[in-house]
């Protein structure tokens, strides 16, 4: 009996000691590192007796946020020293830069005291905007100035590009100070400036900091003041019904030109555009360069006309014009096929020709090219219909005195301009007159007969 109470009052001893003890905290280190994004894990170990608790706080206030923070901690118990030990952890999911300016603390209690020790944090960052200038708009061959201020743990270093290459201290950049912000944060700021622009300095630089962590950029846009200038005009248009037409014109100002198109010049309206007649296309490749295209649908006579392309801005404004030219392929109009005249009479083949631009007409005997001469010659009138926009071309073509060679089925009209030809075909028939050597003899034959008449009456027997 005397044996079981000793083995009681030892497990009695072992679970409730004797005298309490007030915790303590100690850990291998008080200031730890990460990189942002990452996760790092606090540690501290507490001791006392009876058993303490571990808690963590943030800047004075309890951590209850599990999405980010898991804590866990483990105990032992010394039997010899009566005194208890326990391993804390908190581990910080995917740190930020806000996370490394606050304290932390590992809290351990019991009902004899409490006991706190305080880490510090540093979030390893890569370089981040701290601040920018405006984006700037000047005349030509004025100044403009970006200035820029970068942040990171490692000192970033500040470069400036323009159209992705490096700009040289001789161009304007120039770092301007460096200061400390926060704790192992520097900041660097760095001005660039531009003297003398022109339209090609019109477009947008880059700040880039960097540092061994991270590279970042931040663009500045730089608008060039100038009257707007052609870097390609319009170029005139020929097509043929019902093909589309496009004129494309190119331009340069700042600030960013409007573009106006106009026809004969009146401005093309926005219900033609509705109608689907016109289309226009406008693309900004840089940032005072302007392309632009106007499509003219199903083209028709009724749209030769002169198009031009008006530049506009603040400073000015410029034209380009051309002119749209129709086709229109030729058709021959012809009312007599086949002509029959008598010998050494005079003959006119006629022929009209229609087209857009006026047809020429020429004439063709079995293939071969009919010249004028003294019994050959040719006449043309040209007629512009109003209502159509078709010239009208009437050829006549004629032969003072037709012979029988002359007589062929393949008379040939070819009406021609750049949309194509057409041509038309005639028959002539030349009639021979009737022949008069029968009549000479006879009428030499009663000459002889009176002759000799006058002469046997006159001379004796």
């Amino acid at each position: 009996m005397q044996r079981l109470f000793l083995v009681l009052c030892y497990y009695c001893l072992l679970q409730h000691p004797a005298s309490a003890v007030a915790p303590t905290v100690s850990s291998e280190m008080s200031s730890y590192f990460v990189d942002e994004s990452n996760s790092v894990t606090f540690q501290c170990t507490g001791t006392g007796a009876p058993e303490p608790a571990i808690h963590w706080f943030r800047n004075g206030s309890l951590i209850n946020d599990t999405s980010r923070f898991i804590a866990s901690q483990n105990e032992t118990f010394n039997s010899s020293t009566m005194i208890y030990t326990v391993s804390g952890s908190l581990t910080l999911i995917n740190a930020s830069v806000a996370d490394g300016r606050d304290d932390y603390w590992c809290n351990a209690s019991n009902s004899d005291g409490s006991s706190s020790l305080m880490f510090s944090l540093t979030v390893y960052f890569g370089p981040r905007l701290v601040s920018r200038s405006s984006d700037v708009s000047v005349p030509r061959y004025g100044t403009a100035s970006f200035t820029c201020t970068m942040s990171g743990n490692e000192r970033p270093t500040i470069n400036w590009t323009f159209y992705g290459r490096n700009l040289s201290n001789s161009t304007g950049f120039m770092p301007t100070s460096i200061t400390m912000a926060h704790d192992n944060e520097y900041q660097v700021t760095s001005t660039l400036t531009l003297a003398n622009v022109s339209p090609d300095s019109a477009y947008t630089y880059y700040c880039v900091g960097s540092n061994q962590l991270n590279t970042f950029s931040v663009g500045f846009n730089l608008e060039v003041e100038f009257a707007p200038f052609f870097l390609q005009d319009l170029s005139n248009t020929a097509v043929t019904p019902p093909t589309d037409a496009v004129f494309t014109c190119g331009a340069r100002g700042g600030p960013l030109p409007t573009i106006t198109w106009t026809k004969n010049n009146r401005a093309i309206t926005l219900e033609e555009y509705l109608s689907g007649k016109y289309a226009r296309q406008t693309g900004v490749t840089l940032p005072s360069t302007i392309y632009t295209a106007l499509t003219i649908a199903n083209t028709a006579p009724s749209d030769i006309a002169d198009y031009s392309c008006i530049v506009s801005n603040a400073l000015g404004s410029v034209n380009s014009t051309a002119t749209l030219s129709v086709y229109v392929r030729p058709s021959i109009l012809i009312t007599d096929e086949a002509y029959t005249v008598r010998e050494q009479s005079q003959v006119s083949f006629q022929c009209v020709g229609t087209g857009i631009p006026a047809p020429d007409i020429t004439w063709y005997k079995s293939g071969n090219l009919i010249m004028a001469s003294d019994s050959v010659t040719f006449s043309n009138s040209i007629y512009l219909n109003d209502s159509t926009l078709l010239y009208i071309v009437t050829s006549t073509f004629s032969i003072a005195q037709v012979a029988v060679s002359d007589s062929d089925t393949n008379y040939t009209c070819l009406a021609s301009n750049p949309a194509g030809t057409d041509s038309a075909q005639f028959e002539l028939n030349v009639i021979e007159n009737p022949s008069s050597s029968g009549s000479s003899t006879l009428m030499m034959s009663i000459v002889a007969f009176i002759f000799c008449f006058f002469v046997a009456f006159l001379l004796p027997n």
